[in-house]
């Protein structure tokens, strides 16, 4: 019996191994995944497949006008991480989210692929003439930000709005992977994060 004991726990020693590898492949991997949003839907209401992947709705289309009078579209989007900042919303708590956008500004400055958009900057948040900032003027109301991002917009089955989101991250192929409120602290925090993952995430598939 003794003997029967100590092979099984030699081969437990043997296992544990390729347990704790298939562990790291099937949790340490999703860990670092952020959701897709908006996917697309046929006319008859049904989730459009690509193979079995689902296909997700893509930022495409005219951004705004640059200062200089240049149509900005969002190919600029492509090869960056993007944060598109939507302005303060609530002026109750606006200085709060001016506050984090100039945190984050800060933060992820030493960044060379990630790509801070916003509307034409508002007189207290001049003094950042960081190449990672783009500033536009939206080109008309047919292309409103909240309506090329989806900002206020149902998703999922917990009829989720955004219409509060001061902060949407895109990726480098113009999907949309986060909202976040800037005037709530853990939003703050959970867009740096995240931003990093994105940023993360693309240098590896750049490797």
């Amino acid at each position: 019996m003794s003997g029967i004991k100590r092979a099984g726990m030699l081969l437990a020693l043997l296992a544990a191994p390729a347990f704790f590898f298939l562990f790291l492949k099937t949790c340490g991997t999703n860990h670092y995944d952020l959701p897709y949003f908006h996917p697309l839907k046929d006319a008859a209401g049904h989730v459009i497949l690509k193979g079995s992947d689902t296909v997700y709705y893509q930022v495409s289309g005219v951004l705004g006008i640059a200062p200089d009078g240049d149509t900005i579209t969002s190919a600029i989007l492509e090869g960056h991480v993007n944060a598109f900042y939507l302005g303060p919303g609530n002026p109750e708590i606006g200085d709060r989210s001016t506050e984090n956008r100039n945190r984050i500004l800060d933060r992820l400055a030493s960044e060379d692929t990630f790509q801070f958009i916003e509307r034409v900057a508002q007189p207290d948040m001049k003094g950042y003439a960081s190449p990672a900032v783009v500033t536009v003027k939206e080109a008309s109301d047919l292309n409103r930000w909240e309506d090329l991002l989806k900002v206020g917009k149902k998703y999922g089955t917990n009829g989720t709005f955004y219409e509060n989101s001061s902060l949407v991250l895109v990726d480098s192929e113009r999907y949309i992977r986060g909202y976040f409120d800037l005037s709530d602290p853990d939003d703050f925090d959970r867009s740096i994060a995240e931003v990093k993952v994105l940023l993360y995430n693309k240098r590896l598939a750049e490797k």
